[in-house]
């Protein structure tokens, strides 16, 4: 993907599952491992046909629409059109690839487009057409967009959303002049409702519904079973602004400046103590004519602990308020302990996740263990938007804790521990973040969330398990919390 697209991609991800469609967040490219090609195509030549469209630069140009409002014939229209100029430009820059467009798509050509104007003027031409649209698998899932399925499209369509405030009655009893309804009847305050769905209500497979990203398995309790390739988990890196300089708050700071456990190391060229074996063992060298080692001595230095540490903040509308200022002190607090396990020579990587709906949880790589210590997330422009689909996000951060190598994975979850999505709520949502808390201990790591707000300990106990879970009632609260809490996990 980098070297077909001049550097706009930077990596390539393969997407199992039956749903895996190619797509890109352009960033990176998605490739689906499961594929059906044509006589004569390999795998490989079909997988480097469809990176090729991902690489092309007709994806920003369709990043930029808002395709929410378009109906859906010319959502489909769209992505057709948008395919053919993908191929057109892929064709132009390697022709070599011309045969193998024609066996793959033999019912579409190669269109190119010189802007966006010319892509909607197209779209718009072949909806109001009497052809059937329908999208090859080979034109994928374009930037911003998902596909939808009828049942989808219907309420879409209709301007409704389930599992949110009832629908307004046609009643017209007004209590006051000019007075609405806005949810339940006779004019009622709206309220919450969550309604109990029949599980298989929404099915957990549909040709149409073609996702980009990871798919994970979600935890139905009412049916004691997963619903396997339910959440479609997209991580996106996001880059923060840092300075090597940057200072960080000193009330914040203090509170991961603690100092380490200390441990004797010998042979070192400086020290407080002389290493006597040390010392035996080179003045023998010397005498005998040999190599000499000059690290004779002794110092009490910080212990090397061999740990894996994740962070899991919480960026999604309900750290909206005062202005995202619950949002902006865990980042802060996470530069502060990233600043402190970089002097023990840790492994640390920092998330952050938010949502929409089951089909695309975001997970937002804010610092990977690879990167360097200066690297700090707080320079990161997020602002806290979607939903709190938790279950999903921890079982991303576990999948990714778990190919860090150290001895000891601790995952740090921080936000309100409230699970709240489009059909996530309640008994169900509690369950499965229960689970995948579970999945996460049974893999050998360390889980705790520190939970920010007005949850009951009944409730992060139903979430968490017992003994998982600190309870944070006020913000100004969480540094000297999260600082004491990773030093006895990391310390064990």
């Amino acid at each position: 993907a980098p070297a077909l697209s001049g550097g706009r991609r930077h990596a390539t991800q393969l997407v199992s599952g039956e749903r895996g469609s190619f797509g890109t967040d352009l960033s990176t490219v998605y490739v689906p491992v499961a594929q059906s090609n044509p006589p004569g195509i390999t795998v490989i030549r079909a997988m480097t046909l469809g990176i090729a469209l991902q690489s092309s630069p007709t994806k920003e140009m369709v990043s930029t629409l808002d395709w929410s409002v378009l109906t859906p014939r010319e959502r489909r229209a769209l992505r057709i059109v948008e395919g053919r100029a993908a191929m057109g430009w892929a064709t132009a820059s390697w022709p070599a690839m011309s045969p193998g467009y024609a066996a793959m798509v033999p019912d579409q050509r190669a269109e190119p487009v010189s802007d966006v104007d010319e892509l909607l003027q197209q779209a718009y031409e072949l909806a109001r057409s009497n052809l059937v649209l329908n999208v090859p698998e080979l034109f994928g899932v374009p930037p911003g967009i998902r596909p939808l399925s009828q049942h989808r499209e219907r309420i879409i369509g209709d301007g409704k959303r389930r599992n949110r405030v009832p629908w307004s009655s046609r009643r017209n009893l007004r209590h006051m002049r000019l007075a609405m309804p806005v949810g339940g009847t006779e004019g009622e305050s709206a309220r919450l409702v969550i309604f109990e769905e029949s599980p298989d209500s929404e099915a957990e497979s549909s040709d149409a519904d073609r996702r980009v990203g990871v798919p994970y398995p979600e935890w139905d309790y009412r049916l004691s079973r997963y619903r396997q390739d339910f959440v479609t988990v997209v991580e996106r890196r996001m880059t923060p602004r840092y300075d090597r300089h940057t200072t960080l708050d000193p009330k914040i700071r203090r509170w991961f400046m603690a100092p380490h456990a200390l441990a004797r190391r010998s042979r070192m060229d400086d020290g407080d103590q002389l290493d006597v074996s040390a010392y035996v063992e080179q003045f023998g060298q010397s005498k005998a004519g040999g190599y000499t080692d000059d690290r004779i001595y002794q110092a009490m230095l910080p212990a090397q602990r061999d740990v894996a540490t994740a962070m899991l903040l919480d960026a999604t509308s309900s750290l909206q308020g005062r202005g995202g200022a619950e949002f902006k002190l865990q980042l802060a607090c996470s530069d502060a302990l990233c600043a402190g396990m970089s002097s023990s020579a840790e492994r640390f990587a920092v998330f952050a996740f938010t949502g929409e709906t089951r089909h695309r949880v975001e997970v937002i790589r804010l610092r990977n263990f690879s990167d360097p210590v200066w690297s700090l997330p707080a320079g990161a422009e997020i602002r806290p938007s979607g939903y709190t689909r938790l279950g999903a996000a921890l079982r991303h951060v576990t999948k990714r804790l778990a190919e860090a190598p150290a001895e000891r994975r601790v995952l740090l979850s921080i936000g309100d521990a409230v699970p709240s999505d489009e059909g996530y709520e309640g008994a169900y949502a509690d369950a499965d973040v229960n689970r995948a808390v579970e999945e996460a201990v049974a893999a050998g790591v360390i889980f705790r969330q520190l939970a920010v707000g007005k949850a009951t300990d009944g409730q992060l106990e139903r979430r968490f398990g017992p003994g998982r879970f600190h309870r944070v009632s006020r913000a100004a609260d969480l540094p000297a919390v999260l600082g004491r809490v990773h030093e006895e996990l990391t310390s064990q």
